[in-house]
């Protein structure tokens, strides 16, 4: 279910280009990520000319406005050209879905709900994902980092309270999870986003998965304010931007897996946690993912316990 309504909607248009440290193609993929903090409802990729070019969409053009002004501030570096349209919202989303293609990561098999079923796939292991407005169809490298990461430690470390999913966007990290026997805390700031992982969960938890839909928390408000315990795993693919904003309340975990960052912030997020370790650090292009252990670790329950 798409957010955008039957009226003209903001399109903005966004010319990228690198810098010294970041190459056109990763400046696209951070803008990408920071318009999806600013609310866009759906980003597309275009080949252009000379750089890359990203398209934005809004519920109005009034949202698009503000948004450029936003990133501006923040990426602006990164942007030689801008416009924001009015455009037809229910016809530009369709036309997002091209290109997509099922993923496959560990044994996770994830597609979206026009892709056949796999008969090579075991179901437990068939997510079914509908990007709708929301960032995260399964493809994007920082996507594939936290599932990579967030199965090691459900594979190798104990088993946690409950995974917090901060960010969670269209929910696949929280359907892992829960999927996986776990109890989940999803938590997503944006409205539109929110419907999205809603809806996800229910197509990925009806029968025969019933009981993963009951491990599922879903709470639409600000990861700064969840309540972190020190047994939750905190699962985070967010910018490094949230990581500042989120760090205070991620602090009390053990155990927290991070990703959404360029391998030249590494050193960043790592000084957001001066109270854990960087055990596990795992780089895709200029993505990295990192897995964060206390250094005074609390919960010691093992596995068979």
């Amino acid at each position: 279910m798409s957010a955008f309504h039957d009226h003209q909607s903001g399109a903005l248009r966004l010319e990228i280009i690198g810098d010294g440290f970041v190459d056109a193609s990763t400046a696209a993929e951070l803008v990408s990520m920071a318009l999806f903090d600013l609310d866009a409802q759906a980003v597309g990729h275009e080949d252009g000319e000379a750089s890359p070019v990203l398209v934005g969409g809004f519920p109005t053009v009034a949202h698009a406005e503000a948004a450029l002004t936003a990133l501006i501030a923040t990426h602006g570096d990164f942007v030689r050209g801008a416009n924001v349209d009015g455009v037809d919202a229910s016809d530009w989303v369709t036309s997002q879905r091209d290109g997509l293609e099922p993923t496959l990561v560990g044994p996770w098999h994830i597609r979206a709900p026009w892709h056949p079923e796999p008969s090579h796939v075991d179901p437990q292991f068939d997510i079914v994902i509908d990007p709708g407005v929301a960032f995260g169809h399964g493809a994007h490298p920082t996507t594939q980092l936290t599932i990579e990461l967030m199965r090691r430690q459900l594979a190798h470390s104990p088993l946690p309270a409950r995974v917090v999913d901060l960010g969670t966007g269209t929910g696949i990290a929280a359907l892992i999870a829960a999927r996986s026997g776990l109890p989940v805390l999803a938590v997503e700031h944006d409205a539109g986003a929110c419907e999205v992982a809603r809806l996800n969960i229910e197509r990925n938890t009806a029968a025969p998965f019933g009981e993963a839909r009951k491990l599922i928390e879903l709470v639409h408000g600000d990861a700064a304010d969840v309540d972190v315990v020190a047994c939750d795993l905190v699962v985070a693919n967010v910018t490094l931007d949230v990581q500042r904003r989120i760090a205070p309340s991620c602090a009390s975990a053990d155990r927290i897996v991070v990703s959404g960052v360029l391998c030249n912030q590494v050193r960043a997020v790592q000084d957001l946690y001066p109270g854990h370790r960087a055990s596990t650090i795992r780089t895709s292009g200029d993505w990295a993912g990192i897995e964060f252990s206390s250094l005074a670790p609390r919960c010691r329950k093992k596995r068979n316990e």
